[in-house]
């Protein structure tokens, strides 16, 4: 695999050491484009592969190792064709590649289609937690109450206070496999179903706190105003009619996404008015 010479991963000094064994992984791949890079951290790439188009991911990190693991255990079981499949990691653990997974991804849909694809989402993820699958990490309320605390720093920072209390109603709550990081940007979907792409964070944690992480990016949609709350409204139900039954607190793990979310309005896209917005809401509707 050639790699041109203005290409971003080669003046990345944390990932260019594995353009070496990012080339012999992918030997007989041909580059697309980057589909995302974070500088100093990773960065994913569309690839041809004689097996099909494939996502190639490079870490800083020897994450490729885990995530091939996991996703390996995940094709044995009913998760299959609902998340990608791993075709190898390198022998340093710092370079993946996986199964491009076709569709259009749910984030970037109109509001009508947008909102009827929510339920195949609710599908697929119910899918992923009745896998059986047992990772080799766990993820819990604890863990989440940490990383408010390490990660807020705006006016949802008086939220965290309370979040001890919210946190307080989620102990030992039964675990499934779970995405850890699921929301609209993480769904592809074609016309009768849906998929789950990006794993890197999947662990074994409570069905809610995916439930509950989707709905909060559901109802951040309307609360910054980037679409119709009647929108929202048929999504939420669409979600959770096709999910199911939620084995959890919803609302807590909801709550504590929204105040999430407030944090990162403002320090990864510098918007204040939502992060107030966000905040506003979730002081009304703290869960205890």
């Amino acid at each position: 695999m050639r790699w041109p010479p203005e290409h971003p991963v080669l003046h990345d000094s944390a990932l260019s050491p594995f353009i070496g064994a990012a080339s012999v992984l992918c030997a007989d791949g041909h580059l697309g484009d980057v589909l995302r890079h974070v500088p100093g951290r990773r960065m994913a790439l569309a690839v041809d592969t004689p097996a099909g188009p494939g996502v190639l991911k490079i870490y800083a990190t020897p994450r490729a190792r885990g995530n091939h693991r996991r996703l390996t255990m995940l094709d044995a079981t009913s998760a299959r064709g609902h998340v990608p499949q791993s075709w190898g990691c390198d022998p340093t653990g710092h370079v993946g590649l996986v199964s491009w997974q076709p569709g259009d991804t749910l984030h970037d849909l109109p509001d009508g289609p947008w909102a009827h694809a929510c339920g195949a989402a609710g599908g697929a993820l119910a899918s992923l937690h009745a896998s059986g699958a047992q990772f080799d990490r766990t993820w819990s309320a604890m863990d989440e109450l940490a990383q408010l605390r390490r990660s807020t720093a705006g006016p949802e920072r008086q939220l965290v206070a309370r979040a001890d209390a919210v946190c307080g109603r989620l102990a030992d709550a039964p675990t499934v496999s779970a995405h850890r990081d699921f929301h609209p940007k993480q769904v592809v979907v074609t016309d009768d179903d849906a998929a789950l792409i990006d794993l890197d964070d999947a662990a074994s944690a409570p069905a809610a706190l995916d439930v509950g992480n989707f709905l909060a990016h559901l109802s951040q949609e309307a609360l910054i105003g980037r679409r119709p709350s009647a929108a929202v409204a048929v999504a939420r139900d669409g979600f959770l009619d096709a999910y199911g039954e939620v084995d959890g607190d919803v609302d807590a793990w909801e709550w504590l996404a929204l105040v999430r979310l407030a944090g990162l309005a403002l320090t990864r896209h510098g918007r204040m008015d939502w992060c107030r917005a966000l905040c506003s809401h979730a002081t009304q509707e703290v869960p205890v």
